[in-house]
């Protein structure tokens, strides 16, 4: 699991990799940042139907793999706040999430930048 943050005293960032639970301790961590990069790896459905072994399947959906887009879509609405300004989405999986199953339907309706922008 990687939950990162860095700083410069003004402005911070997080990074939030194979975190598949959400605990009150990682929240507070990664609270308040400017710009998150989310792992959001892949649609459970689609992982479940790919071409993987069945051991990789079970290791990347795992309590400890990486992120699938419905826990990364938990994951920003616990963190999201008015002055997030950038969002990256990383580690798309090409086999096992398409457009319709990926970030942009992961991300809360309410996610705009301060200047309203959509996130």
């Amino acid at each position: 699991m990687s939950a990162n943050r860095c700083t410069d005293g003004a402005r911070s960032v997080g990074v939030l990799t194979d975190a598949g639970s959400i605990t009150a301790h990682l929240v507070a961590h990664l609270q308040g940042l400017d710009a998150l990069l989310l792992e959001c790896n892949h649609d459970r459905a689609l992982l479940a139907a790919s071409s993987y072994p069945a051991s990789v399947r079970a290791r990347i959906g795992g309590r400890f793999g990486h992120l699938s887009n419905d826990t990364a879509a938990t994951w920003l609405a616990a963190l999201w706040y008015r002055g997030m300004q950038h969002l990256v989405a990383a580690h798309l999986s090409e086999r096992s999430t398409s457009d319709g199953h990926g970030p942009r339907k992961s991300r809360p309706k309410a996610a705009r930048s301060d200047r309203g922008e959509p996130i």
